[in-house]
């Protein structure tokens, strides 16, 4: 994360990425999101898929992306056939409406690091 929520800072390639959808004063103007899909599998051997966008506009690119074969498998491919995945997507739209959008990164996820060592449950006081 950048300095606020719109801004996401790609550390690898030192490249920062950043939403326009959050100010009022441009509403009928052409505006940019960001939209997010990882998918990993889970601790159980399930698949946890994340779709996200900073704003409404890249929340909606990114539900229509991840329903779509072609792009699932460019994700995929751009993650060098990765099993755990994440991409980026730069999306055009006016008032929380998508128009389109297209990656700008894909990557592979170290599944391994995601998931810690199962903890005992902790017990607390009642009260």
């Amino acid at each position: 994360m950048g300095e606020t929520y719109d801004v996401l800072i790609d550390t690898v390639g030192q490249r920062r990425f950043s939403s326009q959808e959050g100010g009022p004063d441009q509403a009928d103007q052409q505006q940019r999101d960001l939209g997010y899909f990882s998918s990993f599998p889970g601790p159980s051997g399930n698949r946890v898929v994340i779709i996200a966008g900073a704003r409404d506009m890249g929340l909606a690119q990114m539900a229509e992306e991840a329903v779509s074969a072609d792009a699932l498998a460019a994700m995929r491919k751009g993650a060098n056939g990765a099993d755990a995945y994440e991409a980026l997507y730069d999306v055009q739209g006016v008032r929380r409406s998508n128009f389109n959008g297209r990656m700008v990164l894909s990557a592979p996820l170290h599944a391994d690091r995601i998931w810690s060592e199962q903890r005992p449950v902790m017990q607390f006081p009642p009260g």
